[in-house]
């Protein structure tokens, strides 16, 4: 991968540079999700204010006293974990929205956006084209990992012209590149080579602002969602107008706008922006910095499946195969029109990520390894043989895990609703 984004002058580097965005998104993705499972988010509390009453006897409180100020306490953690990964899935939902926006901006200027094999093989990894180079991590929890997050979606600043003239330092400034040249050089007859070909609109039930892993609860038991409804949608990329819709949504939802010194991506400013939610959340950090080892996992940083024991591997491999095939389906939805567009994402894609990714997650992240971490997902591409489909492989991988491991028994009747994907060519798909 070349080391610095591609800065759109021509059509041709216009064509790698929206694939360069892809890339993007799948490198964020995976690490946001990492950290996301690594997090407890129901602690327990008792324990919590028990280690805490213990604590504050210990410095002389009152036995009363110290019980009241413990479950304060305790009630700040969990409020506190619940939160950061409440905050962390509305940033994966978003990302997952900024792929889509990206890979309709491919297909209605470039034609068929890369998806499939395209996440990073290998952990750490630069970020596409970041200038300085920035490594990112599969880690767990943490002050660092934070710090991380918060570098990738900063807005940074433009170099020195005589440091490196044709490249940008945030993605914010990367994708204004991208809108300037089309702005500049697109013209309303350069859309027709595609018109019509499909993308991801809205109206379908494709994108949702909140999930039920969007919400938290603060200290007075009060739902509090992480992402705003009006902070952005899906759009059909046909206009320069629609292409500055999505490219704005992305930036905004990533870097934000400035309002009242916050970092805000939607009109309300009710949700401030991904950098912001990462800066307000390691600014809280110090305050529970003692406290992680009652609702962070301990897992291993930038695991490999083949650095696994023999039994988690067969899981690991199962984890990577339903991981890449949500991508083969994305792929698939570019080629097929409505309503298998529909069926698949909605079928496929949409039930494969809440009741089978995240099915293999938590139970991947249950399996305790000799070191006394916790296994978790890799996240690797995996190579489906082309001798069989790609569904019945996933399935024959599940009946390869230890019955000792005790699998999820929800799978089975999961995997048989997926779409049948004989390849990702645009063949018809069966259900």
């Amino acid at each position: 991968m070349k080391r610095f984004l591609t800065l759109a002058k021509d059509q041709q580097s216009l064509a790698h540079a929206l694939q360069e965005a892809i890339d993007i998104e799948m490198s964020t993705i995976p690490i946001y999700l990492y950290t996301y499972y690594s997090i407890i988010r129901t602690p327990n509390q008792d324990q919590i204010q028990a280690d805490y009453t213990n604590k504050y006897i210990d410095e002389g409180l009152p036995a009363a006293i110290a019980a009241k100020t413990a479950l304060e306490k305790s009630a700040d953690v969990m409020v506190y974990a619940n939160k950061a990964g409440a905050t962390i899935m509305s940033v994966v939902i978003e990302e997952m929205l900024h792929m889509a926006l990206a890979s309709n901006l491919h297909r209605a200027l470039i034609g068929m956006p890369d998806l499939v094999g395209i996440s990073p093989t290998n952990w750490p990894t630069n970020l596409p084209g970041r200038f300085p180079e920035l490594s990112i991590s599969l880690a767990p929890f943490s002050a660092e990992q934070l710090e991380q997050f918060i570098q990738i979606e900063s807005p940074g600043g433009v170099p020195n012209s005589n440091e490196i003239p044709d490249h940008w330092v945030s993605i914010g400034q990367f994708y204004q590149s991208i809108l300037d040249y089309i702005e500049a050089n697109i013209k309303p007859e350069d859309y027709e080579k595609y018109a019509g070909q499909p993308q991801l609109g809205p109206g379908n039930g494709y994108y949702t602002h909140n999930n039920v892993d969007t919400l938290y609860y603060n200290k007075y038991h009060k739902p509090q969602f992480t992402n705003a409804d009006d902070s952005g949608d899906l759009v059909i990329i046909d206009s320069n107008a629609a292409a500055r819709k999505a490219i704005e949504t992305i930036v905004h939802q990533g870097e934000g706008t400035i309002a009242d010194d916050h970092t805000t991506d939607d009109k309300m400013h009710d949700e401030e922006s991904h950098y912001r939610k990462f800066v307000d959340l390691h600014a809280e950090f110090p305050n529970f910095a003692d406290d992680v080892k009652y609702f962070v996992k301990p897992f291993p940083v930038n695991p490999k499946t083949a650095g696994y024991p023999a039994d988690i591997q067969t899981v690991s491999n199962l984890l990577n195969a339903v991981y890449t095939y949500m991508y083969m389906m994305m792929e698939s939805c570019y080629r097929n029109p409505m309503p298998q567009q529909s069926e698949i994402f909605n079928f496929g894609i949409h039930k494969g990520m809440v009741f089978m990714l995240s099915t293999l997650c938590d139970f991947i992240t249950s399996l305790s390894l000799p070191d006394g971490n916790y296994a978790a997902p890799t996240f690797e591409n995996y190579e489906f043989s082309p001798e069989s489909t790609a569904k019945s492989q996933i399935i024959a991988l599940y009946n390869a895990i230890p019955s000792s491991l005790n699998p999820p028994s929800s799978l089975p009747g999961r995997f048989a609703t997926l779409p049948d994907m004989s390849s990702i060519a645009g063949e018809p798909v069966s259900f």
